[in-house]
């Protein structure tokens, strides 16, 4: 009887296997937020990659958010401090250097390995998003403010080369304003409400005369230099050279051939490209008009993990994909951004954009746009820059030595 019941049981057994046959145990699926700022180029790049990223990791799921970077900003500060915040998070270097100083971001080290990274990466990967030997952020594109020009439009004005040094850019400027034609010299960024951008365009007139808004964790905004730089930039401004609208306007209208001459990153071709091909043939790219060819950037656009993210291992598998040249180069030719490693910069990209060369060049004089020392009021800081030169110097205009005297006092607050 015994026998018997082993039999059946055997039997059943048996039935289960052949039941189960054909059938695959999968892992649970995990699920990685993400999030982006989303521009042309990004979205087509992130959309490859993440596809490609979950066919090699079918047990993750990327739920990817994309947002416009007009608010992409101010949004994940709220993220990374009342949460919640995603798994993996994209922002610039001024917002890595803040959650940094907010103790806000889990180190990249215990998710993923960085051994090739730091072997292969501009030096920049070593010493930007490091502290205390552990990397909080991983490079995803470097980046320098260079002048943008429009040749059709320089060589209708006879000119015929762009400028070098600032009395060369004020007569260019004026040369090429034709306001029958509704065209300007110069497209400057005037718009406080954007003020990370609006603070770079402004950084860019006292960089190039060796000052900064700050050094060693001091405000420097009453720096003779300094002052120097933001009259040049209000003298553009006050000249009726540059349109004093919005941002979007203003980038409009270069891609329209309404404007000369605009200072910004290599991914204003690719939108260009994208949105105004008849004008992309036109444009191309030169050092700023400085004699220290000083062009605000370096590293700029930085993947991490919050360290409040819920999927921080998948997180760290998501980055290291990343890593793969294969990805950065494709990256780069997606989005025209430098990227952390120098090979991945290829002759077919250099081909197609022979304008990409002034940026590759262009990483030798950046100018960090972090205000040292001031990390973690970095947005405050960058504000009230904005808001002093723009609101006042400009919009008002008070005298600049003036007006930097107040926003000195402002800084000083912020320490």
């Amino acid at each position: 009887m015994r026998s018997i019941k082993w039999l059946m049981v055997g039997v059943l057994i048996l039935g289960v296997i052949v039941g189960l046959r054909g059938f695959s145990f999968s892992q649970q699926t995990v699920t990685v937020t993400s999030w982006q700022f989303e521009e042309p180029g990004y979205s087509q790049f992130w959309n490859e990659f993440t596809a490609a990223f979950e066919k090699e990791h079918p047990a993750i799921k990327v739920e990817r958010v994309e947002i416009a970077p007009g608010r992409y900003w101010d949004q994940i500060v709220v993220l990374i401090t009342v949460g919640p915040p995603p798994d993996v998070m994209h922002a610039t270097a001024i917002k890595i250097k803040q959650f940094m100083a907010m103790k806000a971001l889990d180190p990249l080290d215990k998710w993923m390995d960085l051994t090739e990274v730091k072997k292969t990466f501009y030096e920049a990967q070593r010493i930007f998003p490091v502290e205390d030997g552990e990397t909080y952020g991983l490079i995803t594109g470097a980046r320098t403010l260079q002048l943008i020009y429009n040749k059709k439009l320089f060589k209708e004005a006879g000119i015929a080369n762009p400028p070098s040094f600032p009395p060369e850019l004020v007569a260019y400027t004026l040369k090429l304003t034709d306001s029958e034609k509704g065209q300007y010299g110069i497209g400057l960024k005037t718009d406080v409400t954007h003020y990370e951008d609006s603070y770079d365009c402004i950084l860019n007139f006292p960089a190039g005369y060796g000052a900064n808004f700050a050094k060693d964790g001091v405000p420097t905004a009453t720096d003779p230099s300094t002052i120097l730089g933001v009259k040049l930039y209000k003298l553009l401004c006050k000249l009726g050279v540059t349109p004093i609208t919005t941002e979007k306007i203003t980038r409009e209208m270069l891609f329209k051939g309404k404007i000369a001459m605009y200072i910004d990153g290599p991914w204003i071709f690719t939108e260009c490209e994208i949105k105004n091909p008849e004008t992309y043939p036109y444009l191309d790219a030169a050092h700023t008009p400085f004699a220290n060819k000083a062009a605000i950037g370096g590293a700029n656009h930085f993947l991490m993990i919050p360290k409040q993210a819920k999927n921080k291992s998948g997180a760290g598998k998501f980055i290291q994909f990343w890593t793969r040249l294969e990805w950065q180069r494709r990256h780069s030719e997606l989005t025209g951004l430098v990227v952390g490693n120098p090979d991945a910069v290829s002759d077919k990209l250099l081909k197609k954009s022979p304008w990409f060369k002034t940026y590759v060049e262009g990483m030798n004089y950046a100018v960090s746009p972090v205000p040292e020392g001031f990390e973690k009021q970095a947005s405050k800081f960058l504000r009230a820059v904005a808001e002093y030169v723009v609101g006042q110097a400009v919009s008002k205009d008070r005298p600049v030595e003036e007006v930097m005297g107040v926003l000195q006092s402002e800084l000083l607050k912020l320490r």
